[in-house]
């Protein structure tokens, strides 16, 4: 598990997006649950102030797609 600061006016899915590479709803679910303090910076303004410590969670694995065929 990683934690980061944040700076000025950063919001969730730009922290997720530049640490860990997504910003699905899978990965905003599994922050929110490890860091329900994010929830009242949230109430007054969609940005966060510098200094709020987030831990990221790890990455769940990904299943692989898989091929529809039309004709299935």
């Amino acid at each position: 598990m990683k934690t980061v600061m944040t700076t000025d006016g950063d919001t969730l899915g730009l922290i997720l997006y530049r640490e860990l590479g997504r910003d699905d709803d899978e990965i905003f679910d599994l922050t929110y649950k490890e860091n329900s303090h994010l929830y009242d910076y949230l109430e007054t303004s969609s940005t966060f102030p510098a200094g709020v410590l987030i831990s990221l969670p790890d990455l769940p694995d990904k299943a692989e797609p898989k091929a529809v065929n039309v004709w299935d």
